[in-house]
C-alpha cells in the first residue's frame, strides 16, 4: 500500500512537473537609453500587482536585452532604471510570451514654481491673486517690487480710498 501511494505521489509530481510550464510565459524586449543605443546593464524589475508573490529581477545584456523565463499569467509591473533615466508600465499578461521595450527618456528635474501677488483689477468686486511666474523668461520679474507688509497695506489703503491723507 505504501508503495502505490508513493508510487501516486510520484506520478503526479511528475505530472505537475509537466503542467506547471505550460501555464508560464516568457517576458523579454530591448531596453535603449536616453542616447538611443541599447543600455547595457540596466535593472529590469517585474513586480506581481494582482497579488502577493516575490518580485522578479534581472539585467539586460550588451546588447540591452532582457529575458525573464516562467511568469505566470497575471498584471504586473514592470520597471526599468538605467542610471538617472527610469521607465516602468503595467502589463498584463497571459500564457503567451510577450515582448516589451524600453526607449529611456531622461528623468527631468522637479521644477520649481514661482508665484507673484497680483492685486485686483480696478472696477471688480474680485479680489487679487497669486500667479505663476516663468523666471526664465526675459523681463518675468524685471517689473516688480517687493514692499514689505506695512506699505502694501498703505499703498491698499491709499489706492481705495483716494484723498485720505494717511
Amino acid at each position: 500500500m505504501k508503495s502505490s501511494r508513493a508510487l501516486f505521489c510520484g506520478s503526479a509530481a511528475a505530472v505537475l512537473a509537466l503542467v506547471a510550464p505550460v501555464y508560464a510565459a516568457d517576458i523579454q524586449g530591448d531596453v535603449h537609453g536616453v542616447d538611443g543605443r541599447p543600455s547595457k546593464a540596466a535593472e529590469v524589475r517585474i513586480e506581481r500587482k494582482d497579488q502577493k508573490a516575490p518580485a522578479l529581477s534581472t539585467t539586460t545584456n550588451a546588447a540591452g536585452r532582457y529575458v525573464v523565463k516562467g511568469v505566470a499569467p497575471g498584471l504586473y509591473n514592470i520597471a526599468v532604471k538605467d542610471g538617472a533615466s527610469a521607465s516602468s508600465l503595467n502589463v498584463k499578461t497571459g500564457t503567451r510570451n510577450a515582448r516589451i521595450d524600453f526607449n529611456l527618456k531622461p528623468t527631468a528635474a522637479k521644477k520649481i514654481k514661482e508665484y507673484v501677488w497680483m492685486p485686483p483689477k480696478t472696477g471688480t468686486h474680485m479680489g487679487g491673486g497669486w500667479v505663476e511666474v516663468n523666471p526664465s523668461s526675459p523681463g518675468a520679474t524685471s517689473n516688480l517690487d517687493s514692499v514689505s507688509g506695512d506699505a502694501l497695506r498703505s499703498l491698499t489703503y491709499r489706492a481705495t480710498n483716494p484723498g485720505s491723507g494717511r
